[in-house]
């Protein structure tokens, strides 16, 4: 890989989430938590990509994540080195969780969901039906595999050689209609409920994860945030 971390404990994890943030996102950091530790107590590791020295001092006294990645050099930034946390990650089975997601119940099935060899994600349908010439697109915020899949040292190398849009994006650009049939495995709706998906009322039934994407979904998220803190 293009790219290592290294970690303090050097435990293996059978299973485990990983999230991470740079000092740009970082104050949604402590609400993406609240919501995981109302419904989970699985494993929980944090990628940093940037955060403040104070506010890293703070998580590692806070004991909330299990093991904190910590990236020696930075050949991409930003959403860009998600893939290359994933393929660092000391779980055998992984769930990539962004920190703009919230979290409304017990996610833990998600595991039983993964299958060898795929990456296991939410079709992106709102992408989906705003680029309907592109075909499918599967949203990055969650993101499931077991082992280190050869589909995600790819992408973690590829965001590395051709970093353009995002990470997401990086993905979708590397596959043909075929491939992602070979190397994607779908995952139910609800564990990566879009913000768009509200405003086409496309939402399923059961709703695990909301995911407040883009501008307007963070503002939504301060929004939350400044709920709780005023109750």
């Amino acid at each position: 890989i293009c790219l290592k971390a290294r970690h303090v404990n050097n435990h293996i994890y059978d299973k485990a989430f990983i999230t991470g943030c740079d000092k740009n996102t970082q104050w949604m950091l402590d609400w993406f938590l609240d919501g995981y530790y109302k419904h989970n107590d699985t494993p929980i590791i944090f990628a940093d990509f940037g955060i403040t020295k104070t506010y890293k001092q703070k998580l590692q006294e806070s004991k909330r994540f299990h093991c904190i990645l910590n990236f020696k050099e930075k050949k991409v930034s930003g959403w860009f080195l998600k893939p290359i946390a994933m393929f660092n990650s000391p779980s055998i089975k992984t769930v990539w969780l962004d920190t703009d997601i919230e979290i409304l119940g017990d996610i833990s099935g998600i595991f039983d969901e993964l299958v060898p060899g795929k990456l296991s994600m939410v079709e992106d349908k709102a992408w989906t039906k705003r680029r309907p010439k592109h075909g499918t697109w599967h949203n990055s915020g969650v993101v499931g595999f077991i082992n280190k899949p050869q589909i995600l040292s790819r992408w973690a190398r590829q965001v590395v050689d051709n970093p353009r849009d995002g990470d997401q994006e990086v993905l979708y650009n590397m596959l043909d209609q075929i491939e992602k049939m070979t190397y994607i495995n779908d995952l139910h709706n609800k564990y990566n409920v879009t913000r768009l998906q509200h405003l086409d009322k496309t939402v399923p039934r059961e709703i695990l994860m909301n995911h407040w994407t883009g501008y307007k979904g963070k503002l939504h998220i301060a929004d939350l945030i400044d709920n709780t803190i005023g109750e």
